[in-house]
């Protein structure tokens, strides 16, 4: 969890560094390093974290340290009764990240009254605001990285609550004399009404759930541990006798370590670079695409937040669209004042036979996918000379052997790949698969159409104009 919150605090001081990072997205980045903290020490969930309030952090010190789960203020949310209350910040993290955050919430605090931070939401748009950061945006940069960091795909953030409950079960598992009311007192500050909770979908670890018994083996008999282990009794008394005598507590470690048993060598760690934030090297089409999806059903400023594109490269980019609508009638997202659907470019679905293409929107755009790009954009007035509306027009003169190279590159089967000849060039038009194909196969018109309004886009935007 420290290499996920260090890169999370790298995040921030990247886009602290950028000039053009959008305050909005400096704010989200520093809530981010907020939300994963409570989690991370608490252990409450994330829909709970999400409604915390300003007022329900409680920092005493040496008294303790609690976050208030609720149901009221208007954003409270707990997911049963017997999670509502208060839950104390604990663990190695938070002792290391307590001083950032103390300095951070009293700053957070000093924006408002008083009175206000029993009414205004921890993770606010702005000091002060009502309205709060979608889970999408806080959440998903997480996940990520905890995916990352375990190497696990199916990696979460429910993740942190079921690594503090197993924490502090782990503790308790070990404690001598640990009484039922110590459970109970660890299952209300996890919000379960039973132990049957823990044990079936939180505790991963079987050290967690045998551990009482481990600590009840120091108590068996002679006979029994020797029976169990095989060794041979008079050696094992003498080192029973020098540890401490035959009641000692170290018994059963002194008889494991006598075993014919190699020890479990942990492999060493690798971790590996984390992934950016916002991409090295400057936009890629890939970013484009990520954009465009999200920018058919959401604003621009929110769809920006999301791809972590600052407000310039964001007003760059819809300005370029409006100028691509002029030149093809169509356009990957919706454009302020034309709403018809027959203006919008339909992504294609992501089948696997989609990769030639996807791989191309990863990297940078070669001269020739450029070219292609320009050609396929100016296609829109040819059409008024027949050539076909998906089709990319070469105009007599033009390179016609390397434009058909370019299709090949990406995937495009020869045999799809139609040539026309009219009076001021010709045209090449890639078909759709003959009707026997699998239905599920993905035309190659749609990918290359979208391919192709995203490398005109970026070209447009990463010019020397918009990025000086």
């Amino acid at each position: 969890m420290a290499k996920v919150y260090e890169v999370l605090q790298q995040d921030r001081a990247d886009l602290l560094a950028r000039p053009d990072a959008a305050p909005d997205l400096i704010r989200l980045a520093e809530l981010r390093i907020v939300q994963f903290v409570v989690l991370a020490a608490s252990g409450i969930r994330p829909r709970s974290a999400r409604g915390l309030l300003l007022a329900d952090l409680h920092l005493f010190g040496e008294a303790g340290d609690w976050v208030h789960v609720h149901r009221t203020g208007g954003y409270g949310e707990a997911k049963t009764r017997t999670s509502i209350g208060y839950v104390p910040l604990e663990g190695s993290l938070w002792v290391r990240v307590r001083p950032w955050f103390c300095e951070w919430l009293e700053t957070e605090r000093s924006r408002v009254s008083a009175d206000q931070t029993q009414r205004v939401p921890l993770f606010a748009v702005a000091a002060g605001a009502r309205k709060r950061f979608g889970r999408t945006l806080l959440e998903h940069r997480q996940g990520e990285l905890l995916r990352w960091v375990t190497g696990n795909e199916d990696a979460r953030l429910y993740w942190l609550r079921k690594t503090r409950v197993t924490a502090r079960h782990r503790a308790l598992a070990l404690t001598e004399g640990a009484r039922a009311r110590d459970i109970h007192r660890i299952l209300c500050l996890s919000g379960h009404a039973s132990i049957e909770t823990p044990i079936s979908s939180y505790i991963a670890d079987p050290a967690v759930l045998v551990g009482h018994s481990v600590l009840q083996g120091r108590n068996a008999e002679r006979q029994q541990i020797l029976a169990a282990s095989n060794v041979e009794g008079g050696a094992i008394d003498v080192a029973w006798t020098t540890a401490g005598g035959v009641k000692s507590g170290q018994r059963i470690a002194i008889t494991l370590n006598r075993l014919a048993h190699a020890p479990h060598e942990v492999p060493a760690e690798q971790i590996t670079e984390p992934p950016p934030l916002i991409a090295k090297g400057g936009l890629l089409p890939a970013d484009l695409d990520a954009y465009a999806r999200l920018r058919r059903r959401l604003p621009a400023d929110e769809a920006q937040l999301q791809v972590n594109l600052s407000p310039s490269q964001s007003e760059a980019l819809e300005a370029a669209a409006r100028k691509l609508l002029v030149l093809r009638g169509q356009v990957p997202w919706p454009v302020d004042g034309f709403q018809k659907p027959r203006a919008r470019l339909l992504p294609p679905r992501l089948l696997a036979s989609a990769a030639p293409f996807k791989s191309a929107l990863a990297r940078r755009p070669d001269d020739d996918l450029l070219a292609l790009s320009e050609l396929w954009a100016q296609t829109g007035h040819a059409t008024l000379t027949g050539a076909d509306h998906d089709a990319v027009f070469v105009p007599t003169g033009g390179d016609l052997a390397r434009v058909r190279a370019s299709l090949l590159t990406l995937g495009v089967p020869a045999a799809l790949i139609s040539e026309a000849t009219h009076a001021h060039g010709t045209s090449l038009t890639v078909l759709r698969p003959p009707d026997e194909e699998t239905v599920l196969e993905l035309t190659h018109q749609a990918a290359l159409r979208w391919l192709l309004a995203l490398v005109w886009l970026w070209s447009a935007v990463t010019s020397p104009a918009n990025t000086e």
